[in-house]
């Protein structure tokens, strides 16, 4: 992520080799932030916040190739993806009266009650929490 346009509305990702040679923009669009990381087969996999409760994930493979992998399952600020794109971590921040308590997908398991709903989100199954 080579940083924010002046107004602070966009993310900007180039590519900077290591020799030296000039950055090639390989992604620009509007949002509040940015996540990249490296994936196994040399692409990027970007996740952009367009406001503080939703965010999405996009597949970069160069130069103004970028494919929408979808939207984010649960409203995240940090995101961890596998290196083969088949796995995603999804961690966030809860207010929990006088101190914040931050929360990883994993956690909801030990939250669970007896119907095997999360207590901090019942309307939500399961399957909502995780992203591919």
């Amino acid at each position: 992520m080579s940083g924010t346009t002046p107004n602070l509305d966009a993310i900007l990702t180039d590519v900077i080799p290591t020799s030296g040679d000039t950055p090639v923009e390989w992604s620009r669009g509007f949002a509040e932030d940015g996540l990249a990381s490296w994936l196994a087969d040399g692409s990027i996999a970007l996740t952009i916040w367009s406001s503080t409760d939703a965010a999405a994930m996009y597949q970069l493979s160069g130069p103004g190739q970028e494919k929408k992998i979808g939207p984010l399952a649960h409203v995240s600020n940090i995101v961890s993806v596998s290196r083969d794109l088949q796995r995603a971590t999804l961690s966030w921040r809860e207010y929990r009266g006088e101190a914040p308590a931050q929360r990883s997908a994993s956690d909801e398991g030990r939250d669970r009650d007896r119907s095997g709903r999360g207590r901090c989100h019942p309307e939500r199954s399961e399957g909502s929490r995780s992203s591919r």
